[in-house]
């Protein structure tokens, strides 16, 4: 394992046992040294975010694209910004071109699937749940990975059931007409 590898992983533990300050600091160290700067710079977007500065979020995600623009982590986090600021029509964009860039991350699906919801696309809410679903239970992980806090599904299965059953009743309706 890289020595970078391994500093990132310890200020991602660091980060998971609230020690965000000490894991800034090493990602920004990173930085510094240019040691595989995107995973960092992700990560320092996504404390920005945590801490509500949007602004300086939107930057190191920015910036983490510059430095590698295939991070599909960095794409679906700014996303994750636009679906915050109400620009859906954005967030999609980032979103979709996050599933592009890495086919097998799964929370850009779960992200997209929350954007779908907000527009009561329940169907393709539900395809791209099924697509999460499946990839989470494979996923590996991902040294850039991870994200600021993700739009909501709460409450989406009863909507799916309802909605499946509405479909199957004008289903119905239109063959008994």
């Amino acid at each position: 394992m890289r020595e970078s590898d391994t500093r990132f992983q310890e200020a991602r533990r660091l980060e998971d046992t609230g020690h965000e300050d000490e894991a800034r600091s090493i990602y920004e160290d990173m930085v510094a040294k240019a040691e595989d700067p995107s995973p960092a710079l992700n990560r320092l977007g996504v404390l920005a975010a945590r801490r509500g500065e949007r602004e300086e979020a939107e930057r190191f995600f920015n910036r983490s694209l510059a430095a590698d623009a295939q991070n599909a982590s960095a794409l679906s986090n700014l996303g994750n910004l636009f679906f915050e600021k109400g620009e859906l029509d954005q967030a999609e964009t980032y979103y979709r071109l996050a599933i592009e860039t890495d086919p097998k991350a799964a929370l850009p699906h779960r992200n997209l699937a929350a954007l779908l919801k907000k527009r009561n696309d329940i169907s393709g809410m539900a395809k791209e749940m099924k697509t999460y679903n499946r990839l989470r239970r494979h996923e590996v992980n991902n040294p850039g990975g991870g994200a600021i806090p993700r739009p909501s599904l709460a409450g989406c299965g009863a909507q799916i059931v309802v909605i499946g059953a509405l479909i199957a009743v004008a289903v119905l309706l239109v063959h008994l007409a």
